[in-house]
């Protein structure tokens, strides 16, 4: 093989060699027959999402006289070699596997150097097909590059039997550079949807109604709040749990594109697993995009009540009286009262049973979070819908009561102070609620028991590490 450079009809080029030039503008060599690469570098910012940042390089034929395809025996053609870097560090020549890409369609541009000669031979047999004289402008585009990141390439030709049948080299092209454009800004979370509403439709045997039989389903609506929340929405993804324990097991089971702020979709339940009274789910709605997701409150498909055909239930009464409220089965002598599950949002809860106070002997009301965690348990174990209003009631009443007690007692108030976080605090309030001194309102409690390890459990875990802090506290100063 002969190399370009040492004819003197190549001196000119022997000058397209060399160091990076710190100018990013196009670059060309020029002289004798090797007339020119005309190489251009340029970033593409307005491409596809999911190709950018791109890098874009076209050439032509740097040998315009090389021996074509109609060359007889002595076939010609072109082949090409390739150096590029990112930032001044070298990149691996095998663009191919780096992702290069080769579709243009305006203008059009020849794909066969990237085919052929920018990545590993396509035959066992090592063959690569000549770039023929016809086949130019060639081009291509390197794509998911780093942004704002300065890109240089460089090309080097061989003209095969140029000059008496021998194959020969030219010099490598100058260096022509360009930089992708700068990182976008970081897109903000997405907005969460609000509680979604649940409608379970009954299931049908297909006699009267089109189509076939059709299993119990739930039909879920929701809506974003906020101007056009959907634009910062990828998609939708709708998720059920049982409802069974304090930590729900989220399960994936639809997701939807965000294309509008208010949505629907049907679950269907498979057989053995519809809800009932006693299998009971919990269906949330998340909205996603590439930073993350937010979530919307749970929905819970109990009481079983089957769409808006369900016959309507009788109005229950509650007692007022707390005589008449059961515990939940704690340990003998426990003063510990039902465990309130926390729900994620007030919103559409059922409106809780005000119970009236309990007076002693001397005239002095009891505290009314004792009744109302009674009646809470009382409605949990009859499955009753006032349960989960009587449950929040009841936890907002322990919170309430422990920060009253953190304002009137000073080394409450410095306990509390321990970590700043919200959820913190509030699991601190709901245990000196609990565990606090009964002659300031609380319930004056002097050991854990199941009940009070229940309401625990459904805290955050900074919630739990206030509620820990708080019973420590409380154990202490007896």
């Amino acid at each position: 093989m002969q190399v370009l450079g040492i004819a003197v009809l190549f001196a000119a080029a022997a000058t397209a060699a060399g160091a990076q030039s710190d100018d990013d503008a196009y670059a060309r060599t020029q002289g004798g027959q090797l007339d020119s690469y005309q190489l251009i570098v340029w970033s593409d910012p307005y491409g596809p999402k999911e190709y950018s940042p791109a890098i874009h390089v076209r050439f032509e034929n740097p040998v315009p006289d090389a021996k074509d395809e109609a060359g007889g025996d002595q076939k010609g053609g072109l082949g090409f070699a390739v150096e590029w870097t990112a930032n001044g560090e070298v990149q691996p020549p095998d663009l191919k596997s780096r992702g290069a890409k080769c579709k243009f369609t305006s203008p059009a541009l020849w794909c066969t150097a990237l085919g052929s000669w920018f990545g590993p031979p396509a035959r066992i047999s090592g063959y690569r097909t000549p770039v023929w004289v016809k086949e130019f402008p060639q081009g291509f585009h390197v794509v998911n590059l780093e942004y704002d990141t300065r890109y240089c390439f460089r090309l080097q030709v061989t003209a095969f039997n140029l000059v008496a049948g021998q194959d020969v080299t030219g010099p490598w092209s100058r260096w022509t550079c360009a930089r992708t454009q700068p990182a976008p800004p970081p897109i903000p979370l997405p907005t969460a949807p609000l509680q979604p509403n649940v409608t379970l439709l009954p299931a049908t045997d297909g006699i009267g109604v089109p189509g076939g039989p059709l299993p119990i389903r739930a039909l879920v609506e929701w809506e974003v709040p906020g101007e056009k929340p959907s634009e910062n929405i990828t998609f939708y993804a709708v998720e059920k749990a049982w409802l069974d324990k304090y930590t729900p097991n989220w399960r994936g089971v639809e997701n939807i594109n965000a294309t509008a702020d208010r949505a629907e979709t049907t679950l269907t339940f498979p057989a053995g697993e519809e809800p009932t009274d006693e299998r009971r789910y919990l269906i949330r709605v998340c909205s996603e995009n590439p930073t993350g997701r937010r979530c919307s409150p749970a929905k819970a498909t109990s009481p079983f009540y089957v769409g808006p055909l369900a016959p309507k239930r009788p109005k229950r009464e509650y007692p007022a009286d707390p005589e008449r409220s059961t515990t939940d089965g704690s340990a003998p002598g426990s003063t510990d009262r039902a465990a309130p599950s926390l729900p994620t949002s007030k919103a559409n809860l059922p409106k809780a049973v005000k119970p009236q106070p309990r007076v002693r002997p001397g005239g002095t009301p009891t505290s009314a979070s004792r009744p109302i965690c009674d009646l809470a348990s009382q409605a949990r174990v009859r499955n009753s819908p006032a349960a989960p209003g009587l449950e929040a009631k009841c936890v907002d009443d322990l919170a309430n009561k422990g920060g009253a007690i953190a304002e009137t007692d000073s080394a409450v108030a410095s306990a509390r102070r321990a970590e700043a976080d919200a959820s913190y605090r509030l699991g601190f309030d709901i245990a000196t609620g609990i565990f606090g001194d009964a002659a300031l309102g609380a319930w004056g409690n002097t050991a854990t028991g199941p009940v009070s390890l229940k309401i625990r459990a459904g805290l955050t875990a900074a919630g739990q590490r206030g509620f820990d802090a708080a019973v420590k506290f409380h154990e202490d100063r007896r």
